[in-house]
């Protein structure tokens, strides 16, 4: 069962992608992306918040997808091509 959730998760991701693959190879800088809460499904904010959390096999699955398509840099690194003039050129 969790192959086939993580297979299903996998073709909704693909299929977001290919959809706004235009928009996403024009765009360039630098991107933030923000989690609230990286939980087990166990612990109580979870089930009081489910949409603000993610699991940590999700995380971790969803952070490969993204070194696929994105260079991932510390927000020191992001700081440091906002103050140089080089995040433009960045997919970061």
């Amino acid at each position: 069962m969790n192959r086939i959730r993580a297979f299903v998760r996998w073709l909704i991701a693909e299929y977001i992608y290919r959809q706004r693959k235009d928009i996403l190879q024009a765009q360039r800088g630098v991107l933030i992306l923000l989690y609230h809460e990286i939980i087990d499904k166990k612990d109580a904010r979870f089930r009081l918040f489910p949409l603000l959390c993610t699991t940590p096999a999700t995380f971790r699955w969803q952070i490969e997808w993204l070194r696929k398509h994105f260079e991932i840099i510390s927000m020191d690194e992001a700081e440091e091509r906002l103050r140089n003039g080089s995040a433009a050129d960045s997919r970061a």
